[in-house]
């Protein structure tokens, strides 16, 4: 693992004497921790070369955000807030790992919307043990009380405890600090916190709907910032792999994409619950960045919505966010006259963490947004971490009208070989039910539809009507082999199997 004093040491002079003070704010293992979980591999199985572009280029793309800043990585301001999409069970949550010794009555409260109790809100659990050690008070008054009241009295919570439960009920109101960050540690942890919200960008393993690769890919570009909101940090422990000894805990997080000049700013969606937010309080959240750049540039704090721009991504990395035109603001007196801006996310090519080539990119679903891109359709990510080896080669299956479910198969030369295994290639290619009289598939040939429309079709197995097959030579045996004609009763059901 590198350390700090060797990165800078690789550095050109010119390099070193300006990228030397954000180098030295990053915390280098931490970041490697970040890097492990991405790809599934082993720290020292990472590549410290490709570490060293990582950070080399992280530092020169976003070199203006640290002047910015204030040759910081973080920018905060306090912000008092009203949650409007609160998960009270994540707070008692956060709660109970701060104070492990009442973990348990924490978790019996965490459906609780009020402070008031209600025995129809306690879990199971927790009924059994109240009503055991405290039978008076569940049988008689139980529902006179708060929560805080029984912490206080029958718990001997300390005041610290109490005064956060009650905390919870008071109004949602929150105080907390809002933040601008470039710190490639936030930026890889945009998705990972204690309160147990997700999205596609966290870094668990396992998922082949992961775009965990957008992070890194925010990490390296020129426009990419991280704002967030949190009201405590410690600890973390990311999927029981890598501790943390002091991490800011998200309670949300948005992307922002800024252009060159710094006066235009694309908003993302704010998560977690990012469908549940009022207009206004979106307005809120964009007008407490909008006005922490302002105050940076010193210009005055007037921000207009543009309705003509253009955020798009160099390289298939993350999901389609940037391409859902969602809000962006320019600041008049830096841009007066409105002009149209551009802004280009995911612009650096990800090396592979084991220093095996470049990463395709998990978003390869094409886009309609914009022809001059990079994306690459034909690679499918299975989940395993992201190092180019776990990219696999994909098909277009004219069978399925989607990706082929198999990894590296050229349809034209594998189906066959593949064969039935394949429900879509079995589906396609249907083995007839009445072709013998055996009930053993392998006896059956396949439907000579002929271009009829399809019998009813189960697994590859095709059941046959007369509507539908009443051409097929194999129609006309069975009619005979069954003595049948048209007029048999069960030659008048058309759409059903015979």
């Amino acid at each position: 693992m590198l350390k700090t004093r060797e990165i800078i040491e690789r550095l050109d002079l010119i390099d070193r004497e300006q990228l030397s003070p954000m180098l030295k704010l990053v915390n280098i293992p931490d970041f490697y921790k970040c890097i492990a979980q991405f790809s599934g591999l082993r720290m020292n199985d990472i590549d410290d070369d490709v570490i060293f572009n990582y950070l080399h280029t992280w530092a020169k793309n976003k070199y203006r955000f640290f002047k910015l800043f204030g040759n910081k990585l973080q920018l905060d301001t306090d912000f008092d807030y009203k949650d409007e999409n609160r998960d009270i069970k994540a707070e008692y949550r956060e709660l109970s790992r701060r104070y492990p010794v009442y973990a348990h009555w924490l978790e019996g409260f965490n459906n609780h919307k009020s402070n008031k109790i209600d025995k129809n809100d306690l879990n199971w659990d927790t009924r059994g043990i109240m009503s055991r050690i405290f039978p008076d008070l569940y049988e008689n008054n139980l529902e006179d009380t708060t929560i805080t009241h029984f912490f206080k009295k029958f718990l001997n919570a300390n005041d610290d405890l109490v005064t956060s439960i009650g905390s919870l009920y008071e109004n949602n109101a929150i105080k907390a600090t809002f933040t601008l960050s470039i710190d490639p540690v936030d930026i890889m942890l945009a998705s990972d916190n204690p309160y147990g919200w997700q999205s596609c960008y966290r870094l668990e393993l396992g998922r082949t709907d992961s775009h965990a690769d957008g992070c890194l890919a925010a990490v390296l570009d020129t426009a990419s910032v991280i704002s967030y909101v949190w009201t405590s940090h410690g600890e973390f422990n990311l999927y029981d792999s890598f501790k943390f000894k002091d991490i800011r805990y998200k309670r949300m997080r948005m992307w922002l994409a800024i252009d060159d000049s710094l006066d235009t700013v694309y908003f993302a969606q704010l998560y977690p619950g990012k469908h549940n937010y009022s207009d206004e309080y979106l307005k809120e959240i964009y007008h407490i960045a909008l006005s922490m750049i302002a105050n940076r540039k010193n210009w005055d704090n007037v921000w207009n919505e543009l309705d003509y721009f253009s955020v798009y991504r160099d390289f298939g990395y993350g999901y389609s966010e940037y391409d859902m035109c969602s809000t962006i603001y320019t600041n008049l007196q830096s841009n007066p006259n409105k002009e149209h801006r551009e802004i280009a996310v995911f612009t650096v090519q990800i090396q592979s963490p084991d220093g095996d080539g470049y990463l395709p990119g998990s978003y390869n679903e094409g886009s309609d947004f914009c022809e001059d891109n990079y994306y690459d359709e034909n690679y499918r990510y299975n989940g395993e971490g992201f190092i180019n080896s776990n990219f696999h080669k994909a098909y277009w299956c004219e069978y399925r009208d989607d990706w082929c479910e198999y990894d590296d198969v050229s349809c034209a030369a594998d189906c066959e070989a593949i064969g039935r295994d394949c429900y879509d290639y079995a589906d396609a290619h249907p083995l007839c039910a009445i072709s013998t009289q055996s009930e053993w598939e392998e006896d059956l040939v396949e439907c000579t539809r002929e271009g009829r429309y399809y019998p009813e079709i189960e697994e590859g197995i095709a059941y046959p009507c007369h509507g539908d097959c009443s051409g097929c030579p194999m129609w006309e045996q069975h009619h005979k082999f069954m003595g049948l004609d048209d007029n048999h009763p069960d030659c008048d059901k058309d759409a059903e199997a015979e």
